[in-house]
């Protein structure tokens, strides 16, 4: 993970819309061990003013202690985020997120668990709203701590309330292949080359979180035993070790981001390309 230095799409005098790579983590705090983050590249690039010691707390607003920064991704999930430039476009923004009125899409390489879990899923969806229409699911579980692990999150009686929706883009099942990764998989895996063999297979899938809990699809995909590629959290380690021979960062990335702009109104949509990093 050489480059961490986000890239940025977008930028007018009320927002910046950056693609942030997989690896660097976005807020800044006591726990946070990395050196550099995306409010430290916010400071030191873009020329929002440093956050010092001297600055009493308390005449510290929300907007100036997050940076601007709307809202977040886990350090190893890629991709767009939006990031106000002012008070206002903070406040407007977030009033978006908190009424899930904000549109994200993500994209994500995952096993199939043997064919068992999704290409049952298509198999079902196929008979029931035909072969060519979309096939889509979706996965309501709740999510809070692992109770086996509290550095994990799982879906868990009790937990918060959590909605994703899938759609099946591409499946490729080695071995018993009836769908290989065509031309809607080509430029999301241009930069990886998939093992010649696996018995699993792989599927890619955009995934629209409907609500925003942590570890959202990446929790949802190993409930039903369908982890994210080099997913080094939630896959077993034998795996995650074997995806790394030739995938060296998480496939899960943000490909797109759509909100009313907070100052002009109207609709708007940005997209991330993925890359290795």
């Amino acid at each position: 993970m050489a480059n961490l230095i986000p890239s940025i799409i977008y930028e007018d005098a009320f927002i910046l819309v950056i693609n942030k790579p997989s690896g660097l983590v976005v807020n800044r705090a006591e726990t946070v061990r990395e050196k550099l983050t995306v409010m430290d590249w916010l400071e030191s690039s873009v020329g929002v003013a440093p956050l010092t010691v001297q600055i009493p707390p308390k005449g510290i607003s929300e907007f100036e202690m997050r940076r601007g920064v709307v809202h977040r991704l886990d350090k190893d999930t890629s991709g767009v985020m939006v990031i106000a430039k002012t008070e206002k476009a903070f406040l407007n923004l977030q009033k978006q997120f908190k009424e899930r009125a904000v549109r994200k899409e993500y994209i994500a390489l995952v096993h199939d668990n043997g064919g068992q879990t999704l290409s049952a899923i298509r198999r079902k969806l196929a008979d029931e709203v035909g072969p060519q229409k979309s096939q889509k699911f979706i996965v309501d579980a709740p999510i809070g701590r692992n109770p086996k692990n509290r550095m994990k999150w799982a879906v868990v009686e009790g937990g918060r309330n959590a909605v994703t929706e899938f759609n099946i883009l591409a499946v490729n099942e080695f071995g018993n292949s009836h769908e290989r990764l065509g031309d809607k998989s080509h430029a999301f895996l241009s930069e990886f080359s998939l093992p010649a063999k696996e018995v699993n297979g792989y599927v890619l899938l955009r995934c629209i979180p409907k609500t925003g809990r942590t570890h959202q699809i990446r929790v949802h995909l190993a409930a039903i035993n369908c982890p994210v590629v080099c997913d080094r959290v939630y896959l077993n380690k034998r795996r995650y070790k074997e995806d790394l021979k030739w995938c060296p960062r998480l496939l899960l990335h943000a490909e797109k981001i759509g909100f009313k702009h907070p100052e002009k109104g109207e609709w708007v949509e940005y997209e991330a390309k993925l890359g290795r990093t």
